[in-house]
């Protein structure tokens, strides 16, 4: 078994996915297997190519393939728990996030990680203390802090959820829905002006962002204030499936007739957060 050749197998394949050949880099990394087994980079590599062409079972394996090889390689045990998150597989996600925090207790992305798939079952309260884990590695990581905004909100805890957010703001000024999930906080505390402000300044950075949290704060304003209510309906709510975090809120009309209180039930949702699950990068010289 030759491993210098299969390495140099291993890097054509690696300049053929970087190009987005993802298949005839598979078989580049195959044949480096070939030669030499126990090549566990190749299993990586191949893994990474899998899962850029939605084969996500048979990334898994190949992380699994890897690991088995080289047990302490944390980049595989991140990547097989990614992929577990990404098709739904969150208590085997959490279970490969330990096998990486066993490695490294102080691997940010794995707490990060392990604080989606905590999200992602219902367990707030240990997405919250994953996060916090994460954020004394990486203090400056504004999406952990918005990840952590919307796990407090879901606890009904939006004092602190918006402190979550001011953090995120603090570290990324320009941060749309973070202002945007601030302001879902600020009106479910019933304070209106704050929120409308916060619903404005989120439109300003990104416009691609509804009005329509906007325009809920100011019905429910009018309503306060004894003023005629806004007639203008809301348009078609367009939403990417990756921004809401309730899929209740799809695409609809509001009529004029709607009674007011479903009606702001229905324009209140916060975005949801913003998954993390990045494959690490790579280049030639990490073999």
């Amino acid at each position: 078994m030759n491993k210098s050749d299969a390495e140099a197998l291993l890097r054509q394949g690696i300049e053929l996915y970087d190009l987005g050949r993802y298949q005839e880099a598979i078989i580049m990394f195959d044949r480096a297997l070939a030669l030499f087994p126990d090549l566990a980079k190749a299993y990586y590599f191949k893994g990474i190519a899998l899962y850029d062409l939605g084969k996500y079972e048979d990334a898994i394996d190949s992380y699994d393939k890897a690991v088995a090889i080289d047990p302490a390689d944390t980049n595989a045990w991140y990547n097989k728990a990614a992929t577990l998150a990404q098709i739904g597989k969150n208590e085997r996600a959490l279970e490969a996030c330990d096998r990486l925090l066993a490695i490294s207790w102080d691997n940010a992305e794995a707490w990060i990680l392990k604080g989606i798939a905590f999200y992602e079952l219902g367990r707030f309260k240990e997405a919250i203390s994953a996060y916090d884990h994460a954020l004394t590695v990486d203090p400056r990581h504004a999406k952990v802090y918005y990840n952590k905004g919307i796990a407090l909100s879901d606890l009904s805890r939006h004092n602190e959820a918006i402190f979550a957010y001011d953090k995120a703001i603090e570290i990324v000024p320009t941060y749309a829905r973070a202002f945007y999930n601030k302001g879902i906080s600020l009106y479910d505390l019933g304070k209106y002006n704050d929120a409308l402000a916060a619903f404005n300044k989120a439109y300003e950075l990104d416009p691609t962002i509804s009005g329509y949290g906007i325009t809920a704060v100011s019905f429910s304003q009018n309503r306060k204030n004894s003023v005629k209510p806004m007639t203008q309906p809301i348009n078609s709510l367009n939403m990417n499936r990756d921004i809401l975090i309730s899929g209740r809120l799809k695409e609809f009309h509001c009529s004029k007739s709607e009674d007011m209180k479903t009606l702001l039930m229905r324009l209140t949702s916060p975005l949801k957060l913003t998954r993390l699950l990045l494959m690490p990068g790579f280049t030639g010289d990490c073999l």
